[in-house]
């Protein structure tokens, strides 16, 4: 069974359970959670390596967005908490309410970053192949699992930063990363324990459990923050992590084909 937001072609018109995401700060996002995902045992969310205007990239937690009752003309919906503060200050970030959802990212059991080709810009196709190493002029063709959506974007983030330095809106485009591994001092947080689903907080909180820290990649040593003994390119032992190594299942790793 397919489902989407507009149907026909043999796919359903998805159905959405109303105010079903209560958001941490008030918002006129929409609030509706596709019936799909609220019935549904597990998700896995599959996400593609991008960058993107405004929010500098769109990776796993910003995929989560879809599930909700959007209008499929962007233009129309409402996308507050999806900008960050270009002074690297902190702020509300609806994907770490994504994130923290009871149906959205706490269901979900695996996340993937298609890096088969990858791109600097959310439209369009792909329009070079990779100048970094190990890439070396080549497509990257790579795809990035994880256990835990934190991990796996912070990844997908150093990966982006590292072959266009320069793209727009990416000045603290990390900031929802933060969000969503750091205390309950942040803003998304409010002091207290995160919770946007009204739900208690899972003993093994993936978001929580998370350390968000740097570490070294390749010859141009770009940021990482990622699980200790990370393997992020073929034939090549791990980075050292200047972090303490978190829980074994909490791990992104990188498939070469």
């Amino acid at each position: 069974m397919f489902v989407d937001h507009i149907g026909g072609d043999g796919r359903l018109k998805a159905e959405f359970k109303p105010n079903a995401i209560p958001f941490s700060v008030e918002s006129n996002n929409a609030k509706g959670l596709d019936t799909t995902v609220v019935e549904a045992t597990y998700l896995i969310d599959a996400a593609v390596l991008r960058a993107h205007v405004s929010s500098g990239v769109t990776l796993c937690a910003k995929n989560l967005f879809g599930a909700t009752s959007i209008n499929p003309d962007w233009r129309k919906n409402a996308h507050d908490g999806f900008h960050h503060n270009k002074d690297a200050s902190a702020s509300y970030s609806a994907f770490t309410d994504f994130l923290g959802h009871k149906d959205l990212g706490e269901k979900t059991m695996l996340f993937i970053i298609d890096g088969l080709y990858g791109n600097d810009n959310v439209d369009g196709p792909t329009h070079r192949k990779w100048k970094m190493a190990p890439f070396n002029d080549a497509w990257p063709n790579s795809i990035f699992m994880s256990l835990d959506s934190v991990a796996i974007d912070s990844v997908g983030f150093d990966f982006l930063t590292s072959e266009w330095p320069d793209l727009p809106d990416i000045a603290n485009a990390d900031n929802y990363l933060r969000e969503s591994a750091f205390d309950e001092s942040s803003p998304t947080h409010r002091g207290e324990v995160f919770s946007p689903s009204s739900m208690p907080p899972a003993k093994d909180h993936a978001i929580r459990a998370l350390l968000w820290e740097l570490g070294n990649v390749g010859e141009k040593r770009p940021r990482m923050r990622n699980a200790k003994n990370c393997s992020h390119r073929p034939n090549r032992k791990a980075p050292e992590m200047r972090a303490e190594a978190v829980s074994s299942r909490k791990k992104a790793q990188r498939a070469d084909f």
